[in-house]
């Protein structure tokens, strides 16, 4: 096993492949694989499974690089010290431009409680049933998207934007 080994965090995490013995590496693109529902939906009610993978991958293999999606980032780091290795983390992720807008609406409670779960990380999915208000839906600020997200400031903004439900952004 390698003393150290490099990791981005971009878009996505990427490990280097050089570094990486295959053990470590198939254990890496596991962490990103979850069992498919639909498949063992329909095994349970005999119905067809042509088509349906049994487990759904996420993890990425490039020629130089293995990339795993970002909230794998915690459970990969976790698995290097478990086997004493080093992460030399590199971040590359775009910072986005800043823009400046304010927020104009109310939050209600249950969105109050989701913006300040979520203002505690750099970066995550806000996961809320229908009608909860997790859209922007002002034109002149072109949604949330431009908020620069990659920063916790620009996370700030693009939680209070998408937790509430925006009728104007100034």
């Amino acid at each position: 096993m390698p003393k150290s080994l490099g990791l981005t965090l971009a878009n996505l995490i990427y490990f280097e492949k050089a570094q990486l013995p295959q053990a470590l590496a198939n254990r890496l693109i596991r962490l990103a694989a979850f069992q498919n529902p639909e498949f063992y939906k329909a095994q349970a009610m005999r119905m067809s499974v042509w088509e349906k993978p049994r487990v759904i991958g996420c993890a990425e293999n490039y020629p130089r690089h293995i990339a795993l999606p970002r909230g794998c980032l915690e459970a990969a780091l976790s698995l290097l010290r478990d086997n004493g290795i080093a992460g030399d983390l590199r971040d590359e992720r775009f910072r986005g431009q800043p823009l400046e807008v304010g927020f104009v609406g109310r939050l209600r409670m249950d969105q109050e409680v989701a913006v300040s779960a979520m203002l505690h990380y750099d970066y995550g999915v806000l996961c809320a049933p229908t009608a909860f208000g997790k859209r922007c839906r002002d034109d002149r600020a072109s949604s949330c998207e431009h908020t620069g997200a990659g920063t916790p400031h620009g996370v700030a903004n693009a939680v209070a934007g998408a937790a509430a439900s925006l009728s104007w952004c100034r």
